[in-house]
């Protein structure tokens, strides 16, 4: 909390968090001492389910909104976009786009409620999520993101805070292991690629079909 509060310059989430200042606080003060934030089976990491089988139905509903979330480390070194940057071409063109996850990601994903993002520090993340929530006050905001272990289990209890339900998928690599490490992560100093285990990512790409196709019969639905 501290780290978030510091990187708020300009007071952005501040500003978000004062909309519901007594639920918020509430509701972190819970998540900080009912004592883990998450539940967690292998690399998955569950904040407010506890598996992938509730996360799935949370996807099925029709209020729900979903923000799907990728590290910036996961970028390859010759990403067009440059790798410590929120933004993302997924050019079905450029070669490195087309073996990129976070690319094939991208186009899976539908356009109805779904609110891709690229994060390059924690506020980045939780402005989006905080913005989604305020947004979309009757809606049922949930996530999927990737992140390294360290961030998983430090920053839980922000989204316990916001009351969103998701899923987080430890990225392995060269990750951050120490504070260190992530200071300097946050600001923009990662040589080291991480990556999605082949079990997660097929994990990830299960989530994100089933998501799809909860959008697709949903738009049809009478």
């Amino acid at each position: 909390l501290r780290w978030v509060v510091q990187k708020d310059k300009k007071f952005q989430l501040i500003r978000l968090l004062l909309h519901h200042p007594i639920q918020y606080a509430f509701q972190y003060l819970r998540s900080a001492f009912k004592g883990s934030s998450y539940q967690r089976t292998d690399d998955l990491f569950f904040y407010g389910i506890t598996s992938s089988e509730e996360m799935e139905e949370l996807m099925k509903r029709d209020d729900t909104i979903l923000v799907v979330g990728f590290s910036y480390c996961q970028k390859p070194h010759e990403c067009p976009c440059t790798r410590f940057s929120d933004a993302c071409t997924h050019c079905l063109d450029n070669p490195v786009c087309r073996q990129c996850t976070i690319g094939k990601a991208m186009h899976s994903l539908p356009h109805s409620a779904t609110i891709p993002v690229i994060v390059p520090t924690i506020n980045a993340i939780g402005k989006t999520i905080l913005e989604t929530v305020d947004a979309f006050p009757n809606k049922r905001v949930a996530f999927v993101i990737t992140a390294c272990e360290m961030a998983l289990q430090m920053f839980g209890d922000m989204g316990n805070m916001v009351g969103v339900s998701g899923v987080g998928i430890r990225l392995e690599g060269r990750v951050c292991n120490t504070f260190r490490a992530f200071v300097l992560s946050e600001e923009g100093i990662k040589p080291g690629l991480t990556n999605v285990s082949p079990l997660s990512q097929d994990r990830l790409f299960g989530l994100l079909r089933t998501w799809r196709e909860a959008r697709q019969q949903n738009s049809t639905s009478p």
